[in-house]
């Protein structure tokens, strides 16, 4: 599988077919959008070319996370757009794909049945950039034991809150949102819709499902939440709760930073348990990752 991917996409010929994906929304959508059409594309032996743009959702750039996926910002103007349904989802066979064949799709999921299964391949191949890479290795080398336990819990960031799209509708004249730091981390007993969506998991959901504690446990958390980070220290006691740190020594609580959501996945990967998200691509992806790298899931 490697040999494909290092023959068909480092060395690929301007008279071969080409797949023009574009991702949409956040970290886990554009990745199982990525490993996808890039499954796909090795079956049917076409280049796969990732159309990026950033926006709220994802305000990097992929070269900032990856350094040897084909992309480009320019489709060309001749190249057909596939029209999909109204939930940004790409799901048909190989034999329908390769019909619509050249063309350029925008997606939040590409699933073709046949391939879907494969889809570890792309992370198998995909190389991370070496600041992010480096930032995995020490975090790994210091923390990862086959006693680290894996926890994600999405609860809707700041970005968010801004456009509305985990929360519903924002009540802005209500709550004032300026950091990260404002919004609470929810709990079976919150009030405040606006902050904590009946669709998300609570911690108290998250802690039930983890159970009792004991000094040897430790635990990686992937929050979106900065307070459920905080709430995991206090209540895991006496387990050690390990988190992510940051490129600087000030963090901007006010925007994304997909870098550090990566890192997060890919040190989620390696745990030994994993509590997720079941209402989050991030959470469901990991499982690919994990295959990708040759982990074994729990």
């Amino acid at each position: 599988m490697y040999a494909y991917f290092r023959h068909a996409f480092l060395h690929r010929s301007v008279a071969r077919t080409r797949l023009f994906v574009r991702p949409q929304w956040g970290l886990g959508n554009r990745l199982r959008t990525m490993s996808g059409a890039f499954a796909a594309a090795r079956q049917l032996n076409v280049d796969c070319i990732i159309v990026w743009q950033t926006d709220t959702h994802f305000p990097q750039v992929l070269s900032e996370l990856y350094s040897n996926i084909p992309m480009t910002t320019i489709v060309p103007t001749s190249m057909r757009k596939v029209v999909i349904n109204d939930k940004c989802e790409y799901i048909a066979s190989l034999q329908q794909l390769e019909q619509e064949l050249p063309c350029l799709i925008e997606a939040c999921a590409f699933t073709i049945s046949e391939t879907d299964v494969n889809r570890d391949g792309f992370y198998s191949w995909a190389k991370l950039v070496r600041s992010i890479k480096i930032e995995i290795e020490k975090y790994s080398e210091k923390f990862v034991t086959p006693r680290l336990k894996g926890i994600h819990l999405r609860q809707g960031d700041i970005a968010d809150a801004r456009d509305g799209n985990f929360f519903g509708a924002w009540n802005t004249k209500q709550i004032r949102i300026n950091s990260a730091d404002d919004l609470s981390c929810c709990t079976d007993d919150t009030t405040e819709v606006e902050l904590c969506p009946s669709n998300v998991d609570t911690i108290d959901h998250r802690l039930r499902q983890i159970g009792s504690t004991d000094v040897n446990d430790s635990f990686w958390v992937a929050t979106d939440r900065i307070r459920c980070i905080h709430e995991f220290q206090r209540r895991l006691a006496p387990a050690t709760v390990r988190f992510i740190g940051y490129f600087t020594s000030h963090p901007n609580l006010t925007e994304r930073d997909m870098r550090l959501a990566i890192i997060d996945m890919y040190m989620l990967s390696k745990c030994a348990i994993l509590y997720t998200s079941q209402i989050s691509s991030f959470s469901a992806e990991i499982a690919v990752i994990r295959k990708g790298l040759g982990m074994h899931s729990s």
